[in-house]
């Protein structure tokens, strides 16, 4: 979240909670960008693409409203030539290590521009932007780990191309090849059940929308699911709910259609009332307990452009 908007985010999920209709005023330019094409070859036109589609994955997946608006004004002053800059590192909370390295990356990102960059290569100009303020937004949430090395990946992918395209040609040597970027082992979160149920309700179904998409053009993905049962009821008995709980989710999975190339489906295991994430006395129904964790490794492969 910008540092900037942090008591309008505030406000705004005051009003969204109180039910105001006025709320979704301030939200307009996310909507807006919906119905608009932005159409040509220039950077500026480019940038705009890459700012919608930003944008509106921050709103309608991420449910972050307040940076999703801040990335479609963006979108609409790219999509006018007012030329919006990449993100001021010193506008977001980073930790010293974080901020320097961003800060290296906007210099070498503002030195391409100033030599030309935009118009050399407007479409990696203005993919590396638009990666920049990807990057620099998931890092100071810094909790969807795939995200930010996503970003990250497509921000320097994107340089290569753009410092390749403006190397003098009577003497550059271009190599493409093709790497893989893994991804830490991430907690892609939990889904909930019913007091002795092993069914898939809304809220399940919705989560399990969620982390599909969080796997989104991911090339292989490692997956380990894990049922859990609160301590109401036999061990026993328990133990194989907590089975037929996981394997809910893990059906829930594959019938999304998992988009990647290669599925491993590492542990799809049952723990019963063990491993309980609030701790309770045996016979006591716990909601936070009755639950399928979700934790995945993935792989995406990049083409990466490189000069000699």
């Amino acid at each position: 979240m910008l540092k900037r908007t942090l008591m309008i985010a505030v406000s705004a999920t005051a009003l969204l909670a109180a039910g105001n209709a006025n709320a979704k005023m301030m939200f307009y330019d996310v909507e807006r960008i919906q119905e608009q094409s932005f159409a040509g070859d220039g950077f500026s036109q480019h940038l705009a693409r890459e700012y919608k589609e930003f944008a509106t994955s921050e709103a309608y997946k991420m449910y972050d409203w307040i940076d999703a608006e801040h990335f479609a004004a963006k979108a609409i002053s790219a999509n006018k030539g007012e030329m919006p800059m990449p993100e001021e590192v010193s506008s977001w909370s980073l930790t010293e290590e974080h901020h320097q390295e961003l800060t290296r990356a906007r210099g070498r990102l503002m030195e391409a521009f100033a030599k030309g960059g935009r118009e050399a290569a407007p479409s990696n100009a203005a993919t590396a932007q638009a990666k920049f303020d990807c990057w620099i937004e998931q890092q100071e949430e810094n909790w969807q780990l795939m995200d930010i090395a996503a970003c990250k990946a497509a921000f320097y992918a994107a340089m290569s191309g753009l410092e390749a395209a403006m190397a003098p040609k009577k003497v550059a040597m271009q190599q493409t090849k093709t790497e893989t970027v893994e991804f830490p082992v991430t907690q892609l979160g939990a889904v909930f059940f019913g007091f002795d149920r092993s069914s898939l309700d809304a809220a399940a179904n919705a989560k399990l929308d969620a982390i599909i998409g969080s796997l989104k053009n991911k090339d292989e993905v490692e997956l380990r699911v894990v049922g859990y049962t609160d301590s109401a009821g036999p061990a026993d008995y328990n133990q194989e709910l907590s089975r037929k709980r996981a394997e809910a989710v893990m059906a829930g999975l594959r019938a999304r259609g998992l988009n990647v190339g290669e599925l491993e489906v590492l542990d799809v295991n049952a723990r019963g009332e063990s491993g309980q994430a609030v701790e309770t006395a045996d016979g006591v129904r716990s909601a936070a307990n009755r639950r399928v964790e979700i934790t995945a490794r993935a792989k995406q492969k990049i083409t990466v452009t490189t000069t000699k």
